[in-house]
């Protein structure tokens, strides 16, 4: 995957994290749905296997663990979220505009999703 491919990869990890992370913050999905659409153990597996920068590597996996926070340590669980959202929006404002012919996930991207 070349620097390009990877940062347009970037920006639509962000932007579904982005939106997950609302949608949690609402109420409007649980932390099990949000582990089930994007954040996975797999998801995190896979952006380390192909290089991906340490923020997003860190994004995901934090996130991976929101079911067991809200369960365990529930009074930290909003400051987790708010905290993951605007991570995730410091790291989307970063990256500049993508070419839309390269906003589509790859084969590779959907391939982890298949489980």
């Amino acid at each position: 995957m070349d620097i390009k491919e990877q940062k347009s990869l970037k920006k639509q990890f962000l932007i579904y994290s982005i939106g997950i992370l609302n949608s949690l913050q609402q109420n409007l999905i649980t932390p099990n749905e949000a582990f089930s659409i994007l954040f996975k153990p797999t998801v995190t597996e896979w952006l380390i296997e192909n290089k991906f920068d340490k923020e997003l590597i860190e994004l995901i996996d934090k996130a991976t663990e929101l079911e067991d926070i809200k369960e365990l340590v529930p009074h930290s669980y909003e400051k987790i979220l708010t905290e993951l959202h605007e991570n995730a929006l410091k790291q989307l404002k970063e990256i500049p505009e993508i070419q839309m012919g390269s906003i589509f996930w790859n084969k590779n991207v959907l391939k982890m999703f298949e489980t």
